[in-house]
């Protein structure tokens, strides 16, 4: 079986075991890593956003390089989108790991725009909007900042909108 040595900073949501995750090496302007694994399963996933999608390592030999599938999650609705962040968090509290991202629009520097993928479970995921036309997104957490057992977002943006 492929175990993931990572080092794991944990966070907990409000149905599921604690999910382990380290964000991985930034690949280039517009591409962003994640890595997570989940205690007691031994897949390693990896998530790599220029178009959305998530790779999985499957079992293999503890010795053996893993053959990595990957798996299409979704696009963004405009073919103009400069991805930035992505983060893996229980959003909706089902025991599925969703995916994060936030984009923009290269030609509307104030059109940022956080996507939620969410994970139904059998390998469909469904785009929402979470917001839009705030700013350039720079980075994004997905975290409970406040205690109540949810998860929260944080984001940092340059170019603000005016609005």
């Amino acid at each position: 079986m492929c175990k993931s040595a990572l080092p794991a900073r944990e966070r907990r949501s409000r149905s599921q075991p604690p999910l382990h995750a380290r964000p991985g090496a930034t690949t280039g302007e517009d591409t962003r890593r994640e890595r997570t694994e989940t205690p007691g399963n031994t897949n390693l996933f990896a998530v790599a956003v220029a178009v959305v999608a998530w790779a999985s390592a499957g079992h293999c030999a503890a010795s053996a390089q893993p053959t990595w599938i990957k798996h299409a999650v979704g696009e963004p609705p405009y073919y103009r989108a400069a991805t930035g962040a992505v983060q893996i968090a229980d959003v909706d509290g089902d025991g599925h790991p969703d995916v994060l991202t936030t984009v923009r629009d290269t030609d509307n520097p104030d059109n940022g725009i956080i996507y939620w993928w969410e994970n139904r479970g059998d390998r469909t995921f469904n785009r929402h909007t979470v917001v839009q036309d705030f700013g350039r997104p720079d980075d994004l957490r997905a975290i409970d900042m406040d205690g109540d057992s949810d998860i929260d977002f944080v984001v940092t943006v340059t170019f603000p909108s005016s609005a």
